[in-house]
């Protein structure tokens, strides 16, 4: 399929938006709102419905498996920001689990129930997220194009770039190939080797072929996508947003009173899943040895977080609304990990004034600055981290200052005011580049 098709029909999205104000959009996702990719997600369309637009989901599960989660439902709730109503209307949730397949040993699949619930809700515009869950091929993009439906893709991670992981760390192969030789190919999103290759070769036919254009949470997000497609596919950035509103500056006493916790100075970290190694496990713990025998505590958030000795594990938390609370409780927000495409913990931290201390690597350098309203190093090093922490929870006034710049960062380029804007401003450049 020519790359002209993709583009006219964007080009044409961009004139209904013009005549009409807003437009119908369809997101895409595999495990709909849930964990940090539907988090994401559900802050996109925040600020969509802010700014008027229509907007739907489908997704592969646990969003109220196989059925449609209407707007009344308690479920959807969280989707209104704190004091401000939505122009637009929300449209639901359609669930289609039988279109998951994850075994390993099949080909991705793309399911003709997934195309027929995008193809009902008759949007303008279709936003893909994170499909690896779902086991959904990449295929399903160009379907969708050929079926007269404008389409995206949004990288929350890396793996509309890679034959199959989400994030490819220190492995080069999805610049020249990945195949076969994939070292982690049993790991999550496991993949026989022998279809490696081949979804390699998927994703340079879509976004380069039929010419679906990515766009990147980050700096760093967008240079991957430019590098593996050797500049050829139409990428662009757009940050995503938070509701500043809900995570703001909270009375440090007041949140350590609500949730049970002690005076002194504490540091929290978290991630969905804490105990991964890629989140920095053993580095984590190295610091939480150092710094617990000089009094300082240390709480955690997440899958995993009770497994961290003489840390206060606080689980997973679903709710978003609570951690605001969360955060304020902490003198400072740490982060050990790897890679991360955007870093949303750290913008959350930032929102509510709390400095952070975190690797200089992936995106989350555009959010956390060094010297500004964190500290950043190159390399995990737990005797420099430690010590980073220390000088932020033993110096409230460095830590205030740092806090305090963080939620200038949050509110004024992080807000769902501006993603909205963002995104209307992608839309609507598709109508001049047709002009052009």
């Amino acid at each position: 399929m020519a790359v002209g098709t993709a583009r006219s029909l964007l080009a044409e999205t961009a004139r209904r938006l013009a005549v009409r104000g807003a437009v119908r959009i369809v997101m895409l996702s595999d495990l709909g709102f849930e964990y940090g990719a539907g988090g994401a997600m559900r802050r996109q369309i925040q600020s969509l419905l802010l700014d008027g637009h229509d907007v739907g989901v489908v997704c592969a599960g646990m969003m109220r498996e196989a059925r449609v989660v209407p707007a009344e439902s308690p479920d959807v709730s969280a989707l209104v920001p704190r004091g401000r109503m939505l122009r637009g209307r929300w449209l639901g949730v359609q669930s289609v689990p039988s279109s998951a397949c994850m075994d390993p040993s099949r080909p991705r699949s793309c399911d003709v129930s997934v195309v027929q619930a995008v193809a009902a809700l008759e949007p303008d515009l279709v936003i893909a997220g994170n499909m690896h869950w779902s086991g959904w091929s990449i295929s399903l993009l160009d379907v969708l194009v050929r079926r007269g439906l404008a389409c995206v893709a949004y990288m929350h991670d890396l793996h509309f770039l890679t034959g199959r992981c989400c994030q490819p760390y220190t492995c080069n192969s999805y610049r020249l190939g990945c195949d076969s030789h994939c070292p982690t190919a049993t790991s999550y999103p496991a993949l026989a080797p022998s279809l490696i290759h081949e979804e390699w070769m998927l994703r340079r036919r879509v976004f380069l072929e039929t010419g679906v254009p990515l766009i990147a949470n980050s700096a760093w997000t967008k240079a991957c996508a430019d590098e593996a497609f050797g500049g050829r596919a139409q990428t662009s950035v757009i940050r995503l947003g938070i509701d500043t509103a809900l995570f703001s500056p909270i009375d440090r006493g007041l949140a350590r009173e609500l949730l049970g916790l002690g005076t002194g100075p504490m540091v929290l970290f978290g991630a969905v899943d804490t105990a991964q190694p890629e989140k920095g496990g053993p580095v984590v713990r190295r610091v939480v040895e150092m710094l617990s025998r000089e009094g300082i505590s240390f709480a955690a958030f997440g899958f995993g977080s009770g497994a961290f000795a003489g840390v206060r594990g606080l689980g997973y938390i679903r709710d978003e609304r609570q951690m605001p609370l969360v955060y304020a409780a902490s003198d400072c927000y740490f982060t050990a990990s790897a890679v991360e495409s955007f870093g949303q913990t750290v913008l959350e931290a930032a929102a509510c004034g709390r400095a952070s201390v975190t690797l200089r690597r992936g995106g989350i350098v555009d959010i956390a600055r060094d010297g500004i309203n964190a500290r950043t190093f190159h390399d995990a090093v737990p005797e420099e981290l430690a010590a980073a922490l220390r000088s932020i929870v033993m110096e409230p006034t460095r830590g205030h200052g740092l806090g305090s710049a963080g939620r200038k960062i949050a509110a004024e380029e992080y807000s769902l005011d501006m993603q909205a804007a963002a995104w209307r401003h992608w839309i609507a450049s598709h109508g001049e580049r047709a002009k052009s």
